[in-house]
């Protein structure tokens, strides 16, 4: 019998997790589209503007996931997310803000032509505040707990600079099991 020896495997309950909080980020930027469009003023949106964001919600849902998926924001593991990781959002968010226009203009739905830049703008900044808050909450825990830990700390010198040396201070930084205190570097 084989044992998965995946290191990457993502749990279904994080992978649903995050599809529901996509589904969120795919309403509120969209609705705050709309909203911010007509100068934060509910009763000056035309009802038909009103009427075509509730005929075309569904199918953006939809469609959005799907480019996400396709991009692998469901695949990567966030708490490493670097630069690849926003590049696959910034990716799947304007294959998702095209894919609406084109969803648009096929089932003949007019919106105004700001709502899709502004929709776009949205979606890409609440996916990034998704996606990289677990890092963000990870780092900030990290340096609470290495600041608590200081006073037990040995104090090292790190020999050689350059790339490796980038690294492994960013190591001592950020592990909460290493109690080091850079002191030197030569």
């Amino acid at each position: 019998m084989r044992r998965n020896t995946n290191v990457l495997h993502i749990p279904a309950n994080r992978i649903i997790a995050l599809m529901f909080l996509d589904i969120m980020a795919i309403l509120v930027a969209s609705f705050g589209s709309i909203f911010i469009r007509y100068e934060f003023n509910f009763m000056e949106i035309p009802v038909r503007f009103m009427d075509a964001y509730g005929r075309i919600l569904p199918y953006t849902v939809i469609v959005t996931l799907i480019f996400f998926w396709i991009w692998k924001l469901y695949k990567s593991v966030w708490r490493y997310a670097s630069a690849t990781e926003m590049v696959n959002i910034g990716g799947a968010t304007t294959c998702a803000a095209v894919g609406q226009v084109i969803l648009c203009n096929l089932l003949n739905i007019h919106m105004p032509r700001s709502y899709y830049v502004l929709y776009w703008f949205f979606l890409f900044c609440i996916i990034c505040c998704i996606r990289f808050s677990y890092r963000i909450l990870r780092i900030f825990n990290a340096r609470r707990t290495n600041r608590m830990n200081r006073e037990i700390s040995n104090h090292v010198m790190v020999i050689g600079a350059g790339a490796a040396a980038n690294s492994i201070l960013k190591e001592i930084e950020n592990s909460q099991y290493i109690n080091l205190q850079v002191k030197c570097i030569i």
